[in-house]
């Protein structure tokens, strides 16, 4: 194994740590919401008056209930995306590692509700934040988990990579490499 196989190794491993840490937090976090808020009043508890609940919910569905019931759609939809982002983050050597962490955040909150789902039935979430809720309109903002914020954070974090990152070369999009920035300089 040569220095660069080393090295890459040693990135896998550390990102598949730092992976199980996010993950085993999303699910502790999840699984103490369950124990204390089932047998409160409402499953919930006021944590900052109109700002931020703590609210057990069951959620069968993806964001915001979406295919709600559709447990083993989602279940085959969530493992071939994880899947595919694992054999992503294996094969792409290069990436940067603002792309890669993102990817990484992504991931280890879609494994959180992926579990949920796969062992449980149905997700559980239990952060209600009424600050968002716009009553007038009947809109009420989901109730969410930490898992949910890994994905949130993860997308804003990809996003903000590509929107940066990617350029138009008149064939297309693709990512701006160091030698391409170096040829433009010279």
């Amino acid at each position: 194994m040569n220095k660069l196989d080393k090295k890459y190794v040693k990135i896998l491993i550390s990102e598949a740590v730092i992976l199980a840490g996010m993950l085993t937090l999303d699910l502790i976090t999840k699984k103490l919401a369950a124990d204390f808020l089932v047998d409160k009043p409402g499953r919930s508890y006021e944590v900052i008056r109109n700002i931020l609940l703590f609210t057990y919910s069951e959620n069968t569905g993806a964001g915001f209930s979406m295919l709600s019931g559709n447990r083993r759609l989602l279940l085959v939809l969530t493992g071939v995306m994880c899947a595919g982002i694992i054999a992503y983050l294996v094969i792409n050597k290069k990436d940067s590692r603002v792309l890669r962490t993102g990817i990484l955040v992504l991931l280890s909150g879609a494994l959180g509700n992926y579990s949920d789902r796969l062992f449980l039935g149905f997700v559980r979430d239990f952060i209600e934040v009424p600050l968002f809720n716009i009553e007038s309109l009947n809109f009420y903002y989901p109730i969410f988990n930490v898992a949910d914020i890994w994905i949130l954070t993860g997308a804003i974090t990809i996003g903000i990579y590509v929107v940066t990152h990617l350029k138009d070369n008149g064939r297309g999009t693709h990512r701006a490499s160091v030698k391409d920035k170096a040829e433009k300089n010279e």
